[in-house]
């Protein structure tokens, strides 16, 4: 539950970045949106439904077969 929190959490967030964030500049190349209060952030409505899939299978790396989510 927690790696599915951190996997959603994580495709919103690149969405926000592709569609919502801009950088928009006034005539005199004044950065106009320069903090997040500036950027719209996708809401629950926005969002697409994201279903995980995971698999399970063991490391081989190491004794205990445990892999890191990043």
């Amino acid at each position: 539950m927690l790696v599915e929190g951190q996997i959603l959490g994580n495709v919103v967030k690149g969405l926000d970045q592709a569609l919502y964030e801009d950088s928009v500049y006034d005539f005199a190349s004044n950065l106009l949106t320069s903090t997040l209060s500036d950027y719209a952030f996708p809401s629950l409505v926005e969002t697409p439904r994201i279903k995980c899939l995971f698999t399970y299978n063991l490391s081989v790396h190491n004794p205990i077969g445990v892999k890191w989510v990043g």
